[in-house]
């Protein structure tokens, strides 16, 4: 029922707004494993966190994990998951990754964007995974967000305060 102190708070905010907000939340109420954030917490309307978080379904996989990390750079979690499964399918091994044709890559993750780029990081990053490193930073294409997912997720440092909004919500969560 907090949408409906966000009508209340935001009363500038057409009826057609309004309506799409009332949609989504009667949609994705239907879903267990979606959950909405309050509105009043400056995130621009409302927010979702899918659960399962990408990185608990491959937690038991690093190199899956940091993956769909990199994938999830720039995107949704909605357009990832169009095409982690066939992905994963092709390509189940860092070695695969390394072997695989970058321009068939680059169309299999054409949906996400910028797919010449990641496929060229996917098989960079791969690469770097299997030669090995002190932090997995030093991998290419693992940012921060990578990094605060392989801290979390694979070295159990749950103190690790995240910029990313999904991250810190499910730091908040666990406590």
């Amino acid at each position: 029922m907090w949408w409906i102190i966000w009508l209340i708070n935001y009363p500038n905010t057409s009826t057609r707004e309004q309506n799409d907000l009332h949609n989504s939340l009667i949609g994705n109420t239907l879903h267990s494993s979606v959950y909405l954030t309050n509105p009043l917490n400056g995130l621009n309307g409302f927010h979702q966190m899918i659960r399962p978080l990408l990185q608990e379904i491959y937690q038991d996989n690093p190199w899956r994990m940091m993956v769909c990390c990199i994938l999830l750079n720039l995107t949704k979690r909605q357009q990832v998951d169009l095409v982690r499964n066939e992905l994963f399918s092709l390509y189940p091994t860092p070695h695969d990754m390394i072997n695989s044709d970058e321009k068939f890559l680059s169309h299999l993750l054409q949906p996400l964007g910028l797919y010449n780029k990641r496929a060229h990081t996917l098989r960079r990053f791969s690469q770097d995974y299997i030669n090995g490193f002190q932090s997995i930073q030093e991998c290419y294409g693992v940012g921060q967000y990578g990094m605060d997912s392989w801290n979390i997720f694979q070295l159990n440092k749950m103190t690790n305060q995240s910029n990313d909004k999904v991250l810190h919500q499910y730091l908040e969560e666990i406590k």
